[in-house]
């Protein structure tokens, strides 16, 4: 009791206190300075596990804000988190940025990645928690604290000069961080509802080899090729205009190419018994922004 994850990977081998990346606590991914206090299941994780991928990636996001702070001090951090071949971070910018400004915020990165910053998660009270975002006004972060039950802990991971409220399992340090780069821009609502303000979402993607960042890259290059809205053109099936970004305009090929695909669709629910009906097209705007709200009222519920 009292020892930590670090620690009993040193008492395996020294090379896997050297390539261990987090820990895994009945199955709870944690930092390798989290104590163990009772008897468990633990599995030290390494670069070949996919969850040290998302651990890798998580520290990233947190590096992004650091950077963020850094350049902007007048951004307000609300949240991020990693997805299925990144991470991202939602920031509300005092004046907005761009797509030319990510190459500030990598370099940034780098030179936080460089410092090898200690990072260090530590259990901090409810009321330190809120008076460290009041004080400096990070409302989202005061959003965040409200809530969270008063009967979970609340934590704290410091690199360097920056802090920020999460609870995730992080790296050791900064430097963990070898191979990664910011891929675009986009606006998210805060805590998707769009009665919320808009905030900027900066993505980001990150690997421990940069042979696999470099692997993506052109994973990425060779699958924007099969793009269907570059291809729909190409072969002259449909096309798509500015104002109507999701809705296609058939082309002759494309509608001889659709009514084939319907009157098949057609015979088969023939076949098997299903009845066709017709409902109004929803043209009203504000109707489908009453729609939306109530869709994401029910995923809440």
């Amino acid at each position: 009791r009292g020892t930590t994850v670090l620690k009993i990977a040193e008492s395996i081998s020294t090379n896997l206190a050297k390539t261990a990346i987090c820990g895994k606590v009945d199955g709870e991914i944690v930092d390798l300075s989290s104590v163990i206090s009772k008897n468990c299941k633990l599995e030290i994780l390494t670069a070949k596990d996919a969850d040290a991928l998302k651990v890798l990636r998580h520290t990233a996001s947190h590096i992004l804000a650091h950077a963020v702070k850094t350049i902007f001090p007048n951004a307000k951090i609300a949240s991020g988190g990693v997805t299925d071949d990144g991470f991202y971070y939602d920031f509300d910018f005092k004046s907005r940025i761009n797509k030319s400004d990510l190459g500030k915020l990598e370099a940034e990165m780098k030179r936080i990645i460089k410092a090898n910053f200690l990072i260090e998660r530590k259990k901090i009270s409810r009321l330190d928690a809120t008076r460290y975002a009041d004080k400096n006004q990070e409302p989202y972060k005061i959003e965040i604290l409200a809530g969270i039950d008063k009967n979970q802990p609340i934590y704290a991971m410091c690199e360097g000069e920056f802090s920020d409220i999460c609870k995730g399992a992080h790296l050791k340090s900064t430097g963990g961080v070898k191979a990664f780069a910011l891929t675009q821009i986009a606006g998210a609502y805060w805590r998707g509802d769009s009665q919320n303000k808009m905030l900027t979402r900066i993505f980001g993607t990150a690997f421990f080899k940069q042979a696999d960042l470099e692997n993506y890259f052109h994973t990425q290059k060779e699958a924007s090729k099969r793009d269907h809205r570059v291809l729909g053109k190409k072969l002259e099936l449909f096309m798509f205009d500015h104002s109507a970004q999701s809705m296609p305009y058939w082309l002759p090929r494309g509608w001889k190419l659709f009514n084939n695909l319907l009157d098949f669709w057609r015979e088969v629910h023939d076949e098997y018994g299903y009845k066709e009906i017709s409902s109004p097209i929803i043209n009203d705007l504000s109707l489908w922004q009453s729609l939306n709200a109530k869709f994401v009222q029910i995923i809440k519920t």
